[in-house]
């Protein structure tokens, strides 16, 4: 049952898995999706979550969590009443939304109105770093990600050479370009903590 649903984008997956979720009303108190729907797909990956809320003794609503899309064209055409779909709004926002090194910001806008992608990344503790491999590492971004074409917000005081006895933490960087952004991801991930971060903004979800 189609009509009358209100449509959000996904910012993140829900349950570290699912990328839809529906939101269904007035379910029979013994309905069972698993009489329905199986629980696991055929590489035995868990298809849906649902959650029940309390409506009343006799009924539940319930929210469907799923990146199956039979599912949810199967539970659309069916006489389940959906009022609320939160979903990917594409092919490629659903795989940005199922990418583990990646976060998905809904905004008014992109970042200083032109970028569409932000790296943070602090120093990993874990991994033993030398104040000259710090200093290289910073080196790199400044070379690569050129301030022509891409914004560093730096978060060290002073000069970052200025200070030998200290790791120099990165700038954050606002970028557009996907390629650059991975190249450091790869490069740096032993090094550093780094979060990614793409926006989609609303005048796209209004498309």
């Amino acid at each position: 049952m189609e009509s009358k649903i209100t449509i959000l984008p996904t910012e993140s997956v829900f349950y570290g898995t699912f990328d839809t979720r529906l939101r269904i009303i007035k379910l029979p108190k013994h309905y069972h999706f698993g009489k329905v729907y199986p629980r696991y797909n055929e590489v035995g990956k868990q298809s849906y979550r649902a959650v029940r809320v309390y409506r009343s003794r006799i009924e539940y609503d319930v929210n469907f969590y799923t990146s199956d899309t039979a599912i949810i064209a199967d539970i659309l055409a069916s006489d389940l009443e959906v009022v609320e779909i939160t979903k990917p709004l594409n092919q490629s926002h659903k795989e940005m939304l199922h990418d583990s090194d990646r976060r998905v910001v809904i905004r008014d806008k992109l970042w200083y109105r032109k970028y569409k992608h932000k790296i943070t990344a602090w120093h990993n503790y874990e991994k033993a770093t030398t104040h000259d491999e710090s200093k290289s590492m910073v080196q790199w971004i400044y070379d690569n990600f050129d301030r022509k074409s891409n914004r560093l917000v730096s978060n060290s005081y002073g000069t970052w050479f200025s200070s030998p006895g200290r790791l120099i933490s990165p700038p954050t960087i606002f970028t557009n370009s996907e390629e650059t952004m991975m190249i450091f991801k790869l490069a740096y991930s032993s090094m550093l903590r780094i979060t990614m971060e793409t926006c989609i903004t609303l005048k796209e979800i209004d498309n």
